[in-house]
């Protein structure tokens, strides 16, 4: 068996499905869009046809207060689920950009996308998914159709809040009528209708919990990392700052976090606002304040190229040394430190 070596096709096999990840994404998200639709109008029609008949008639107060907070939350969660997809993630942009003579593209450099070819910002990833660079990117949600990044990344956290909060509603409502008709064997109250649906109260009691649960788990995740001014990737990068620090007697500080209250206040623009603590909730209601890059000072030995430009004929960036280009970085607080301890 001399000669033989591992199999050839397994590396073109791999490769073939890499590029075929972004063409599966946009294939199954629609479907994961309808689904996620569907869950939505599901329960709004189970609120009025299977849950609210059982607490009384529609012409009383408790109806019109218990249903029209119920129709606040799922008009929230579409909103929000609406920004989600339609809100670009961020891109590097042009604002705050100086003037430098162009130079060769230092390729080793970590702000240079070898996949986009062009110089990008600190707090840039190149999404695989969309082929393309992204601000503060978290992650490619498939359920969005769009990466979760710096411009919709609050979007996003809210549309899991509300969705955390519309699942604990409704199992409010639903999870006493389930105990109460399917365990106990006794009607839940005298406007309980003859024949009802003992499946679709089950599922109405028990899918609302499950997914408080799934969804909830992700919302406390999504914040403690606005809280922390962190993405997921950079989370997983900050771990191992900390432990080589640690390794050697530092203490690791992240200088983009500048406590809760500041972070939470800049990423949903509401820096100068007194009302952030109720305005973060609906952020139709306001305009945010744009963070603006900061212009750099460009070393004599930086090379760099206009930011977002793009040479597509050839993998070398660059042309005539004459031109002028632009470039562009994030603030300095994007930045991170190492203390002794």
């Amino acid at each position: 068996m001399n000669g033989i070596g591992p199999p050839t096709f397994l590396p073109q096999l791999l490769q073939a499905g890499k590029d075929g990840l972004p063409l599966a994404f946009k294939l199954i998200s629609p479907l994961f869009i309808l689904v996620a639709c569907g869950l939505a109008g599901g329960a709004v029609y189970q609120w009025f046809d299977l849950i609210m008949p059982m607490y009384g008639p529609p012409n009383t107060a408790f109806f019109f207060i218990s249903t029209g907070f119920g129709v606040f939350i799922v008009s929230q969660i579409l909103l929000n689920y609406y920004r989600c997809i339609t809100v670009s993630p961020g891109n590097p942009g042009y604002v705050g950009c100086k003037e430098v003579p162009l130079h060769n593209v230092d390729r080793d450099d970590d702000y240079y996308c070898k996949h986009c070819k062009f110089v990008t910002g600190k707090d840039t990833q190149h999404c695989f998914i969309c082929g393309k660079c992204v601000s503060d990117l978290d992650h490619h949600c498939p359920w969005i159709m769009n990466c979760v990044g710096r411009e919709n990344h609050k979007y996003f956290f809210l549309f899991l809040f509300y969705v955390t909060i519309g699942c604990l509603y409704l199992a409010s409502f639903s999870v006493l009528p389930f105990y109460t008709i399917t365990y106990r064997h006794k009607r839940f109250s005298k406007f309980q209708p003859k024949h009802i649906d003992s499946g679709m109260l089950s599922l109405c009691a028990v899918l609302p919990l499950t997914l408080t649960l799934a969804v909830g788990g992700m919302m406390l995740w999504h914040l403690y990392l606005l809280g922390t001014a962190q993405t997921s990737p950079e989370f997983a990068f900050n771990c191992q700052a900390k432990m080589r620090a640690y390794k050697q007697g530092k203490r690791w500080i992240n200088k983009k976090d500048l406590g809760f209250v500041k972070n939470w206040k800049k990423r949903f623009g509401l820096e100068n606002n007194n009302f952030w603590y109720i305005l973060w909730l609906f952020p139709y209601l306001y305009k945010p304040k744009v963070n603006e890059y900061n212009k750099i000072s460009v070393d004599d030995d930086m090379n760099v190229v206009e930011l977002g430009l793009r040479n597509n004929n050839n993998n070398k960036i660059g042309g005539n040394i004459n031109e002028n280009i632009q470039i562009q970085q994030r603030t300095p607080n994007s930045s991170t430190t190492i203390h002794h301890v």
